[in-house]
């Protein structure tokens, strides 16, 4: 989920805010808040989800263990706290749903809005975008 996300917004960071110029070497947070800044979305409540998948990915790498600075994110009414060096726990399958239908939410927003769409060879998928496919029987 995490991957496909990044990959996602550094796609659009490339192409609204980067003119088109290689991203690598930015810091994945300046890639975050520029895109979404650039975009409009800079306080959408996903911005806070990212920084808790963030900290749960990089204690992944880590054997668990969270390597980052201590924090506390309040997401959805609760708090999520990170201690460095100890493990993240505390996520379970339900939150892990929830989250993945938050980022979804906000992947089809950034697909819709205008900036992105300007892009050339960008595909306007309107209303498709949330919809589940569906195979044509012959």
């Amino acid at each position: 989920m995490f991957m496909v996300t990044e990959n996602h917004l550094r796609l659009v960071h490339r192409f609204t805010v980067n003119g088109g110029n290689d991203n690598y070497g930015i810091r994945w947070w300046e890639i975050i808040d520029a895109t979404l800044k650039q975009l409009g979305f800079e306080k959408h409540e996903t911005r806070q989800l990212l920084s808790i998948l963030t900290y749960m990915r990089n204690s992944i790498h880590n054997n668990g263990v969270i390597t980052q600075p201590d924090a506390k994110i309040k997401w959805r009414a609760q708090n999520y706290v990170f201690v460095k060096g100890y493990p993240s726990d505390g996520y379970t399958s339900e939150f892990l749903i929830v989250a993945i239908e938050a980022i979804a939410d906000l992947m089809v927003e950034v697909a819709k809005h205008p900036a992105v769409l300007a892009v050339p060879d960008v595909e306007n998928l309107g209303d498709r975008l949330g919809q589940v496919p569906t195979v044509q029987k012959p």
